[in-house]
């Protein structure tokens, strides 16, 4: 069926020719790292840098190197992005990690990007000599 095609299909957004295979993940990072790094920074709202640690225990497969690239890369498209979530419908939520701005998960449209912190998370991890 029409539907069924359509649900197998991998999330993407679509921004490149279809013939480069674009996905949300790939783009990303796994969903699975991402789900942790978003509830670590917006529902327990702690530091790159301990997110990252948090990352190095719970998924030793991709290694800290990479980890360290995708927390970085998660903090520095959160705060380019909220313009984006200020322009969602208001709605109604039940749960503790909603990332609707207008009720829940408020962040300023303009920031400093998480400099600072990122900063601090590069510098503990070159003082490990690993870089990204």
């Amino acid at each position: 069926s029409a539907m069924g095609a359509i649900n197998k299909q991998q999330p993407t957004a679509e921004l490149r020719p279809a013939y480069d295979g674009q996905t949300d993940e790939s783009d990303l990072m796994p969903y699975d790292v991402l789900d942790r790094i978003e509830r670590f920074a917006i529902r327990d709202q702690q530091m790159p840098v301990v997110i990252w640690e948090q990352l190095i225990h719970e998924f030793p497969q991709y290694g800290a190197e990479r980890l360290g690239y995708w927390t970085e890369r998660f903090f520095l498209l959160w705060s380019r992005n909220q313009w984006k979530r200020e322009r969602l419908a208001p709605s109604f939520h039940l749960d503790d990690e909603s990332l609707d701005p207008k009720s829940w998960c408020r962040f300023p449209i303009l920031s400093g990007g998480f400099s600072r912190e990122l900063q601090e998370l590069r510098k503990n991890a070159s003082a490990r000599n690993i870089h990204w």
